[in-house]
């Protein structure tokens, strides 16, 4: 009887203490979570106590118990199935004095903890990591004493990672390491050896038999470990139990005389490790089944030496030369299996051949020269009928660069050609029959004197000449150009995308248009767009439902505002020929939406109202343009934007319209061209001239 008052009365008073409570797992001191002292309300003095625990849908998704600050029970649970995925209480049997176990989604063990106290009562734990529900390494990690560290020569740790039994925040590795294969038999077996210091992640503590086995349970692996680096002899087997291999280490240093088998017992490489020869390389050799020599590589201590390579007939496959050293130099060969030379390639030659291809006749498929006296390099590369493909020449001389880059047909007629001297460009296109195509002139990357363009014939179909990047003359063009009229659809479209452009003004200062400014800006735009849809086929344009034959603005502020000021702020619209919409409250705010003939952007506004309301900025705005929908791929895209840049540049007096990336240039004689004038490395050179700009 008195046995169940005692369990009714902890029922009750664990119900009593539970609380749903907020648990903040940094409020506490100590290194490891599940020692560490806990604290709440940011006060050392106040440890936890009791039960905490967070509810939600009436069941627990987290539960601790507290005593003295110290967690005594953590489980953690799955918020949809109700489920303990992990789990942390404190146990007294033997040695053990704690446990964690962690479990995955599906319910599946994925991590076991077992805290324990060894012969020296100093804190370990023996950590099993799963994988789906099967065991598959095992670790063994002590947690050292700040005395420890401090002991062992090393900084003081902070404070707040010292817990209250006077363990910090550093574990090491010690003991054996385990992993299993799948089918629950061993895998490997490691030894680490106990080292105290402040960062393990940098210590190598492994040390003494290493061993590895097939899934069989065959060993594959043996060797040993000195202070994390292989050390001495390692064997290794195949699967079926036969000898795989023999190797030597010293401080994890390759030494010896190193073999390696084939699967049957036959002899495939070895190499030898010694004084005589180039570190970290050995004398190595390899053997086909049949016995044959297929590869050696041998470099003396001098840096001198050579790798061979033949084909299992014997003939050669590849070589290559070494020289190391301050006169670093290698030379590789590559042969065909009919023992013609296929490729050579010089790194630092004495000769001036940096590498060369050839085709199985033997005939050069590419040569590659360079002579670094004079900074001069030269490439060729042929067709499989031996013409010439392409030849380029580079030099430098006082830091000038010049190139000459050629491209042929492979009947010997040159198709194409580049030439640079400094900050010069010259482009030159031919057609198969000899003619030239097309030649076109660059200053610093920007079209600098004739452009030519001819048909097959010779006949010149254009010729314009250019200054900084825009024609200074009127063109010379064989066939006028004819500009074909818009759709009615995109020509009601003009205005809208000229407005919608208008109204992302990037401009910082005060700028007003009139509704004849803007319908200029419209015919510029018109015909921009007629011009790429006869010019440019791959011109896309975003369509606008619905054409704008006003400026629209919205008026938006507190009513006590604007209560306040309703005379000044009547004015200053009637100044600004904006006749008033609708009206309406909600939320404290008035909303009222003006139509004007004027365009006004933000700073000149702001400029106008500040003349009579010093704090207003922002209040009065141009309403957001239509919303387009732009069809691509079949796909509709909604709440796309059509972008529109106008710039107007003094100095050469043109205009240049962008529509969706693509710029068109109009020219004071009235004509037009997608603008080229400039590649894209300079593609900002043109913007330092005199213009104005609104997008």
């Amino acid at each position: 009887m008195k046995n169940y008052l005692l369990l009714a009365f902890l029922f009750c008073f664990l119900k009593l203490t539970a609380q749903d409570c907020t648990f903040d797992p940094y409020q506490k001191k100590g290194g490891l979570f599940y020692f560490s002292t806990f604290y709440q309300n940011y006060d050392p003095k106040q440890v936890r106590e009791g039960v905490c625990q967070k509810i939600a849908n009436g069941k627990p998704y987290e539960y601790r118990e507290f005593k003295n600050g110290q967690l005594q029970v953590e489980r953690l649970y799955n918020f949809e199935t109700g489920e303990v995925y992990s789990e942390f209480k404190r146990v007294k049997k033997d040695s053990v004095i704690a446990q964690l176990v962690y479990k995955n989604q599906g319910n599946k063990l994925e991590l076991k903890k077992t805290f324990y106290l060894d012969k020296n009562k100093k804190r370990c734990w023996r950590e099993e990591n799963y994988r789906n529900g099967v065991l598959y390494s095992v670790h063994y990690y002590r947690n050292l004493t700040h005395q420890e560290i401090i002991d062992a020569g090393y900084a003081k740790r902070p404070d707040h990672v010292i817990d209250g039994d006077g363990y910090c925040d550093v574990s090491v590795l010690f003991g054996p390491e385990l992993t299993y294969h799948p089918n629950g038999k061993i895998q490997s077996i490691k030894h680490h050896e106990f080292i105290i210091t402040d960062y393990p992640s940098l210590t190598h503590t492994q040390t003494g038999l290493y061993i590895m086995y097939a899934e069989n349970g065959v060993e594959i692996q043996r060797g040993n470990y000195k202070d994390g680096q292989p050390w001495g002899e390692f064997i290794y087997h195949f699967p079926n139990g036969k000898l795989a291999s023999k190797r030597y280490f010293e401080n994890g240093i390759s030494v010896g005389n190193w073999v390696e088998y084939y699967e049957d017992g036959t002899l495939w490489i070895t190499i030898n490790y010694g004084d005589a020869y180039y570190w970290p390389t050995g004398h190595e050799k390899r053997y086909s089944k049949t016995g044959q020599l297929i590869y050696e590589k041998v470099i003396a201590k001098n840096g001198v030496g050579y790798h061979h390579e033949f084909f299992d007939n014997g003939q050669w496959k590849e070589k290559t030369l070494f020289e190391h050293g301050p006169n670093e130099r290698t030379a590789f060969y590559q042969w065909y299996p009919s023992g013609q030379l296929k490729q050579k390639i010089f790194l630092r030659p004495q000769n001036d051949t940096l590498s060369a291809q050839f085709y199985e006749d033997g005939w050069p498929q590419s040569i590659s020269i360079y002579k670094p006296a004079e900074q001069y390099s030269e490439n060729r590369s042929y067709y499989t009928n031996h013409q010439l493909f392409t030849h380029v020449i580079s030099s430098r001389e006082s830091e000038k660069l010049f190139h000459d880059n050629k491209q042929y047909a492979q009947n010997g007629v040159l198709l194409l050609r580049t030439m640079i001297s400094d900050k010069e460009r010259s482009n030159f296109a031919f057609w198969p029959n000899g003619k030239l195509k097309s030649e076109k002139h660059y200053l610093k990357d920007t079209l600098q004197g004739w452009w030519i363009e001819q048909d097959s014939s010779g006949i010149v179909q254009k010729k314009c000449h250019y200054s900084g990047g825009f024609r200074d003359t009127t063109c010379l063009v064989s066939k006028p150009q004819v500009l074909q009229p818009l759709e009615p659809g995109l020509r009601k479209a003009v205005l809208p995308i000229t407005i919608t452009a208008l109204s992302r003004n990037l401009s910082q200062k005060p700028l007003i248009l009139t509704k004849k400014d803007v319908e200029m800006r419209a015919d510029l735009l018109k015909r921009t767009l007629e011009y790429l849809m006869t010019e440019q086929p791959n011109f896309q344009l975003q369509v606008v439902k619905d054409s704008i034959d006003e400026f629209r603005y919205q008026l938006s502020m507190s009513e006590s505002v604007y209560k306040q000021h309703e005379q000044k702020i009547d004015s200053v619209l009637d100044l600004l020929n904006l006749k008033k919409r609708f009206s309406r409250n909600g939320g404290g705010f008035i909303y009222q939406s003006y139509r004007g003939s004027n365009y006004y952007n933000g700073p000149w506004i702001d400029s106008v109202f500040q003349s009579v309301l010093p704090q207003f900025s922002g209040y009065l705005q141009l309403e957001r343009s239509n919303v387009v929908t732009y069809d691509m791929d079949d796909k509709w895209v909604y709440g796309r934007q059509n972008t529109v840049l106008f710039e107007y540049i003094m100095a050469k007096q043109i205009w240049i319209v962008t529509v969706n990336g693509t710029p068109v240039v109009h020219y004071a004689d009235g004509s037009m061209e997608v603008f080229n004038g400039y590649d894209v490395p300079a593609v900002q050179e043109y913007l330092l001239q005199n213009h104005m700009r609104w997008e």
